[in-house]
């Protein structure tokens, strides 16, 4: 699910997509892009399920009301750490945070300064966002099939 676009002046983008959800496990991998010109990023973290619904609750005030904000935090908040809040009182949305990694003795990281997300894909990213919140918590207590006995 892409979730900001910006357009062909800036020409980036941040896309968090869902990778692997175990079911019965208190997290799940999101894979993060981010692409700004010709620099391009990308990063597999671990976001708490719990964490997860809480910045649902937040997207979905964010988008009904205008205000506010919604914070989405990796397990390793230096991997990812998100917030979405208006930039005008248009109803238009941006983004900022920082996404990185880190490993024995190097770390690198890429800073996210207001990017400005495009309202019909924020508001299909809220819906998208919804419905993965949903499905964790219909399929909470089943296995996956390659991990059945």
């Amino acid at each position: 699910m892409m979730i900001c676009s910006v357009g062909e002046e800036h020409e980036g983008s941040l896309e968090l997509e869902p990778k692997v959800l175990y079911e019965n496990a208190p997290y799940f991998h999101l894979l993060v892009r981010v692409e700004f010109r010709v620099m391009t990023a990308s990063i597999e973290t671990r976001v708490l399920c719990a964490a997860w619904h809480g910045f649902v609750q937040q997207l979905i005030v964010l988008e009904e009301r205008g205000q506010g904000e919604a914070k989405l935090v990796a397990m390793l908040p230096e991997e990812l750490s998100l917030v979405f809040r208006p930039t005008d009182h248009a109803g238009n949305m941006g983004v900022e945070g920082k996404v990185g990694a880190r490993d024995d003795g190097y770390c690198a990281s890429i800073d996210i300064s207001a990017l400005p997300c495009d309202q019909e894909v924020f508001g299909a990213f809220v819906e998208d966002a919804r419905m993965l919140a949903d499905h964790m918590t219909r399929v909470a207590s089943r296995k996956p099939v390659w991990a059945r006995p």
